[in-house]
């Protein structure tokens, strides 16, 4: 099962939508790996140039691990929901 990183920023849309980043890669074999990477702070400086160098700076509100099942699974969910 691969893990990835997912970076959400800070701010609501008002449909209820926050932006948010993934990273998928690297990705990771267990959610262990994946934590310690999102804390790394050698990595962080690494993950942070990456999103500032694809879409600016943004606010983080927060940083999480999930599966890439678990994210396709709330992509394929969150389409045409209307609030």
């Amino acid at each position: 099962m691969n893990w990835l990183i997912v970076v959400f920023f800070t701010g609501v849309y008002p449909d209820g939508t926050q932006d948010s980043y993934i990273f998928e890669k690297p990705s990771y074999e267990t959610k262990e790996a994946c934590v310690i990477a999102a804390n790394d702070p050698d990595k962080i400086r690494v993950f942070v140039k990456a999103i500032i160098d694809d879409i600016g700076y943004k606010k983080v509100h927060k940083v999480v691990c999930s599966t890439e099942k678990q994210i396709k699974e709330v992509l394929e969910l969150s389409k045409g929901v209307d609030t």
